[in-house]
């Protein structure tokens, strides 16, 4: 090995020291780092010489490894804070440290084994607080995440969670085919769009993430800012499972199979009937917190993620087989790939029982945490005395025509889970110069597990009836709480996309400067493939608006494109004249295929990550399913909790009603005087109400399409039924809606228009999307139910050789005149009891008018030729100004204005 090569590697092994010790080294002299080197030199030159000694004809290295390092500081500074977030000021959060090594043997020239191990170690940042509401610090019994305000917070490395990864694979050559099995912890699996697949995020260059494969940055913002797009995993369609995997990687005649037997965590976890199996869903309750002056706070637990994907009763079966091209007469072949393609995922019956252990086990001291599931439709003989509609002030006799056709004999709204399977038939075509395109034609078949919810022991009368159809009375009677009662099997439902590129091109030619693209999809409302890019659930979003950034949306992997009783299309039009970039047009329009929930969903497209990034580390860093004040409350989230004086509101987020149903009183407790709550808003598995989530890099929000106008006490009246019937049927309202999108996206080298040395990419894109009940998008119209747009700019400049500069600089707007809010009226907070949350007289209309800005600046600089350093500094604030439309008192309880920094060492070896 030559010595200026092996210099160079020992360098990069010492520069990368700090990555591994999470601290810097103090000064080495010059002396002692000549000393050192000598040494490390001669020892190089014996390993040398022992790897040689086992070399076959010194032609190829039987062992070989690689692998990265990365250190990643997050730290943050709000100067502007909602009151919901008090409660959490430390500020260094979701900081990690990790390191990946795979080794690779080669026995022979036909065998090839492999192992991965990967250590991941997370830095929560986490810091003592010295007094809680005004109160003395009680010692060692405070909890470290209840912080005050204002407080400046410090690097607390205490709290350092580990965990890893770990896989290994064979990959031999027999005769002429090529197979690799693979066993492990995340195995990424790839089949179709409609069984196994991700939607491609569109990434910019500023979001620089933290599985980026190993390129120059010259690489990667010609991809990211001139092409706009991206490589890498980044960009892949392929989900992880864990398990094992054989997949063929040579076979005769360009075939090709792949097998996987595996765990998936992913699908569900968004899903109100989702059980948390795994103690994943961050801080929950355990003592609860007391909150009275001079006592303790009570200690909380902290959800572990685990190691790997997936738990024991999420079973998943992925195959696929394929074949190159089709076989023409003559010995001649059509380059069309055609593959056949299943998924098939399973929940194990012992899955609902972990409801129970919940209580048990989980730690949860609220029994309404434990027991989520116990809430159902209407019954016209409760509905009559609900204290709801009293409370409304409409007369009794008007309620009972209203819903005089309801059944009384109704099904549990969440006591049940689903398995399904989906088959699937695509051909696709990807030949440079020709028309690519990719058809995918499926069927999928769902099974439905109905549980029981009630105690072990007889069933009563009324219980029996409302298990109807799932069960006959004895299997009722005979079963414990949480035991399956039966299944429902849907039919077999049909879904189509299809999507087109280089239309123009590919038939005429590049003399015309001008290329088309579409892509569609028809995906009926009962398709419900979890683990597609098609999301399985009732609710609606803006097309494109959730396919920017690096992260996941609306708690499902991969930029979920689609959602099910969806069906449209976008063009996308190319000027394929810009030269060194890019210049695309994107114009769509999709609707519903039948009526469907009003809870509409919105991605916060342009401060989404680094308020992610900014906020408590917690297991939403995976799961996306819980409310992001959950684990920053600062008082117990249920009725009857103490609040003293100096905790109006419960320093709750004040968040839009959304599929809220759970939240009230049960109907049929009623008639029996009874008042116990359906579900907590912050038990274990929230479920889709209203307010701001996070999944992995990303923010969402949902709200429900309500609206509640005080003109006149009818206009009260009527709109406050809407709601209360919603609350009790567990239904939302139902509506046709439709989505528009429109998008302007350039990037190009500008520098040679001044004749400049070195090259200044400028990525720029602006889009405009809505939902509407119908037509066009027209904000500020009643068939509006959201409208928003973004612009955003990015130039990036090469400053020396190793050293490129980029800059942000961004504005996102959101538009509703619907939303719905719990609010008290002298304090502008969320009430601080259920009871007042419930009373249709506190509800206030709270139209969404969200604006954000966002500024930044970072650079990316290459240390040595595999060590590198990314920076990110940006400003960002969020306004929500329709929030005090109402009450005034309301104003800038959501606000923020705040600083991050993303500081990443990455080294490849």
């Amino acid at each position: 090995m030559p010595k200026h090569v092996r210099r160079a590697v020992i360098l990069g092994f010492l520069g990368a020291l700090p990555v591994w010790s999470q601290t810097a080294p103090p000064p080495i002299a010059q002396e002692v780092q000549d000393a050192s080197l000598d040494t490390m030199e001669q020892n190089l030159d014996r390993l040398e010489s022992s790897i040689r000694k086992s070399l076959k004809g010194g032609g190829s290295k039987p062992v070989s490894f690689s692998g990265e390092a990365v250190f990643r500081f997050i730290g943050s500074s709000y100067e502007e804070y909602p009151t919901w977030m008090s409660d959490d000021n430390t500020e260094s959060k979701n900081s990690v440290a990790s390191i990946r090594v795979a080794m690779v043997a080669a026995p022979h020239k036909n065998l090839r084994l492999w192992s991965k191990i990967a250590l991941n170690g997370a830095l929560y940042g986490n810091n003592l607080p010295t007094t809680y509401k005004g109160k003395a610090n009680v010692g060692d019994n405070a909890d470290s995440s209840y912080q005050v305000a204002p407080q400046t917070g410090h690097f607390d490395p205490h709290s350092v969670a580990v965990y890893e990864d770990m896989s290994a694979g064979l990959t031999a050559a027999i005769g002429k085919a090529t197979t690799t099995l693979k066993v492990g912890g995340a195995l990424w699996t790839e089949a179709s769009p409609l069984t196994v697949w991700k939607g491609q995020n569109r990434l910019f260059g500023w979001d620089y993430v933290p599985y980026e494969l190993e390129q120059p940055s010259a690489q990667y913002y010609e991809y990211a800012t001139t092409k706009g797009e991206r490589v890498g995993r980044a960009a892949w369609n392929k989900k992880p499972f864990q398990g094992f995997q054989w997949e063929s990687l040579d076979l005769p005649g360009k075939l090709y199979f792949m097998l996987t037997l595996a765990n998936y965590e992913g699908f569900q976890k968004w899903e109100p009937t989702a059980a948390n199996t795994n103690n994943t869903n961050g801080l929950m309750y355990t003592a609860g917190a007391s909150g009275q002056p001079g006592q303790p706070m009570l200690d909380r637990t902290i959800g572990s993620k685990g190691t790997g994907i997936g738990d024991l009763y999420r079973d998943a079966t992925v195959a696929r087989i394929s074949a190159g091209e089709i076989p023409l007469p003559g010995g001649q072949a059509l380059p069309v790939m055609v593959g056949l393609n299943y998924i098939g995922f399973k929940l194990d019956d012992d899955y609902a029982k972990q409801f129970r252990y919940a209580l048990n086990w989980g730690g949860l001291a609220n029994g309404n945490d434990a027991k989520p599931l116990e809430a159902w439709g209407i019954d016209r003989k409760t509905v009559r005395n609900d204290s709801i509609l009293k409370r409304v002030g409409r007369p009794d006799s008007l309620v009972r025509k209203r819903l005089a056709s309801t059944d009384v004999d109704t099904f549990y709204k969440s006591n049940y889970f689903t398995s399904f399977k989906t088959i699937s038939f695509d051909f696709r075509q990807n030949v440079s110069g020709k028309v690519s395109y990719l058809v995918d034609i499926g069927l999928n078949k769902t099974d439905t597990s109905y549980f029981k919810v009630h105690d072990s022991g007889a069933a009563s009368v009324s219980q029996i009836r409302r298990y109807k159809g799932i069960a006959d009375s004895t299997t009722i009677q005979n079963a414990g709480k949480y035991e399956v009662l039966g299944h429902k099997e849907s039919d077999w439902v049909p879904a189509i996309y299809g999507q087109v590129s280089n239309l123009i091109s590919g038939t005429l030619g590049t003399s015309i400067p001008v290329d088309l693209g579409f892509q569609a999809v028809y995906a009926p409302k009962e398709f419900y493939s979890g683990t597609s890019f098609i999301m399985p659930g009732d609710f609606f979003f803006p097309f494109e608006a959730n396919l920017l950034g690096a992260g996941k949306f609306a708690g499902y992997d991969g930029g979920t494109p689609y959602v099910a009783n969806m069906s449209g299309a976008n063009m996308t039009f190319k000027y394929t004249g810009v030269k060194n970039g890019h210049l695309r047009m994107n114009v769509g329009y999709h609707t519903q295929l039948e009526s469907g929930s009003d809870l509409v969903w919105i991605p916060w497209r342009l401060n989404g990550t680094a308020f992610k990034l900014s906020i408590h580390q917690s297991t939403t860093q995976y799961d996306g399913q819980g409310l992001t004040d959950d684990f920053m409350r600062g008082d117990a989230a249920y009725s009857g909790a103490a609040t003293d004086a100096s905790t109006p509101g419960n320093f709750r987020q004040v968040r839009r009603f959304g599929n809220d149903f759970y939240f009230f009183s049960n109907p049929a407790e009623k008639a029996g005087g009874s008042l116990t709550a359906r579900r907590n808003a912050y038990a274990p598995v929230p479920g889709l109400a209203g307010g701001v989530r996070n999944d992995f890099m990303s923010t969402f929000e949902n709200f429900g399409a309500f609206k509640i106008r005080r003109t006149t006490p009818d206009e009260f009246q009527a709109d406050s039924l809407v709601m209360v019937e919603m609350i009790l049927a567990g239904k939302m309202p139902q509506s046709t809606k439709a989505t528009q999108n429109f998008s302007l996206d350039y990037g190009q080298d500008i520098s040679p228009l001044w004749g400049g040395a070195r090259p200044l990419f400028l990525g720029v894109y602006g889009a405009i999307n809505g939902v509407t009940t119908g037509g066009l998008v027209n904000p500020g119209d009643d068939a509006t139910l959201l409208s928003g747009y973004i612009a955003r700019m990015e130039p990036v400049y090469q400053l020396h050789d190793k050293l490129w500069i980029i800059g942000l600089v961004g504005m996102e707007h959101w538009a509703s005149n619907y939303g719905v809010a719990a609010i008290d009226s002298v304090t502008g907070y969320t009430p601080a009891s259920d009871s007042r949350v419930q009373n249709p007289r506190n509800w206030r209309s709270a139209p969404i008018d969200f604006t954000d800005w966002a500024f930044g600046a970072g650079f990316d600089w290459n240390l040595s030729p595999r060590v590198e350093l990314h920076t990110r500094l940006q400003y960002f604030t969020h306004r929500d100004d329709g929030i005090s439309k109402e009450i005034l008192a309301a104003k800038g309880k959501n606000d923020f204005e705040a600083w991050q920094l993303h500081a990443e060492t990455k080294m490849w070896f």
